[in-house]
């Protein structure tokens, strides 16, 4: 008998509660005046998203915090759910908030577009990454259709593709010539001071260019040439080329470094000198005329360059991360009309980055890499 009481004392309360919310919500309703939503017309590109905010007017000073509910004219152009606007495809949509159990609405026309162009700088003179054919007067590589495949999935309805170097990317971005940079561009702390990284899409390694006589003259492996260096400290220097705004040199010193390959007696560079260069194109030149003994660089550049006697010493190191690059926040302007560039993520950056992440997570990019022959360096 009291487990019946006690459950008819519990159903009471609960009941009583429910009338009591529904008589405030009624109450509320009731004296609803005005829904006002913050836009009433809004351009949308396809795959965007969009917040919608409404206010309830019910003529106090506090603003109706009740159940309001939203509907979308058409749904197979925009959905909405919680005044998040999602936009499907091109075309014209009504979105209408109404404040739950009156007639008293408000709404906001959406258009959606296709969004314009993809502008994408890439590189032209690398084999399977970026190279331009002369012939079709096209651009193909690895770089140039993940820049097509970020583009279908954005929603964009074309890609611009513009050749940059290694020098002048970052400037282009800076100055707005293109919206996003993939052209074996290595991430580095330095780099991201100045411009913002996706997730690494490819991961290379460096090599060392020689010519073939320098296998059979001084060893197939830095190791081995080290160790004829030190066996004769009078031999001739070798000569390192590297493209002066790369990374490559670093990497190859730090190898050196870590794997106790002695170019230099107690490490003041006696028997190694650093070349550098403008562009890969130089170098090698310089390598094929016998200006430099060596040809540092990364993998996926220098095999555009490799021949029957132009090759590969042993030694793989230093893995290169890419990413795609695009251009900082701006935050402000200082005198003289320069902006300063600010830490954060554009839109365009974040959506790249979650591409990437969710293409690592669900095997999608392996699967691109593995059509042109390639895999991430581990």
């Amino acid at each position: 008998m009291k487990r019946k009481a006690v459950a008819k004392i519990i159903f009471i309360i609960a009941l009583g509660a429910v009338i009591s919310f529904a008589s405030v919500l009624f109450a509320c309703s009731s004296k609803v005046k005005h829904v006002t939503l913050d836009q009433h017309e809004a351009q949308m590109s396809v795959g965007q998203k969009k917040v919608l905010s409404a206010e309830v007017d019910v003529g106090s000073s506090s603003l109706y915090s009740g159940l309001v509910e939203w509907e979308s004219s058409d749904e197979d152009i925009v959905t909405v759910q919680s005044g998040i606007v999602t936009a499907l495809s091109v075309g014209n949509a009504t979105v209408t908030v109404t404040a739950k159990g009156t007639s008293v609405s408000d709404s906001c026309v959406v258009t959606v577009t296709t969004k314009d162009i993809l502008r994408v700088g890439v590189k032209d003179d690398v084999d399977n990454f970026g190279k331009f054919n002369t012939n079709l007067r096209s651009y193909e590589g690895m770089e140039v259709d993940l820049a097509k495949k970020i583009a279908t999935a954005l929603y964009y309805e074309d890609v611009e593709y513009t050749t940059v170097t290694s020098d002048n990317r970052i400037d282009y971005l800076d100055e707005d010539f293109v919206d996003c940079v993939i052209a074996t561009f290595t991430i580095t702390d330095e780099r991201k001071e100045l411009v913002n990284f996706s997730s690494p899409y490819y991961t290379d390694f460096v090599q060392i260019l020689v010519n073939q006589t320098f296998i059979s003259e001084r060893g197939a492996s830095l190791n081995e040439f080290s160790a004829g260096m030190v066996a004769d400290p009078g031999a001739e220097k070798v000569r390192v080329g590297y493209v002066s705004s790369t990374t490559a040199y670093a990497a190859f010193t730090e190898y050196c470094r870590n794997s106790d390959i002695v170019l230099s007696d107690d490490m003041r560079g006696d028997f190694c000198t650093a070349v550098p260069y403008d562009d890969y194109a130089s170098c090698e030149s310089a390598l094929a005329i016998g200006d430099i003994d060596m040809f540092v660089g990364d993998h996926s550049i220098l095999s555009s360059y490799a021949t029957s006697s132009m090759v590969f010493l042993d030694d793989a190191f230093g893995a290169q991360d890419y990413g795609v690059a695009t251009a900082k926040v701006k935050s402000g302007e200082v005198e003289g009309g320069f902006s300063v560039a600010g830490d954060d993520l554009s839109e365009l950056g974040k959506d790249i980055n979650d591409l990437i992440d969710l293409w690592i997570e669900d095997g999608t990019l392996d699967d691109f890499l593995a059509e042109y022959g390639l895999q991430r360096y581990t």
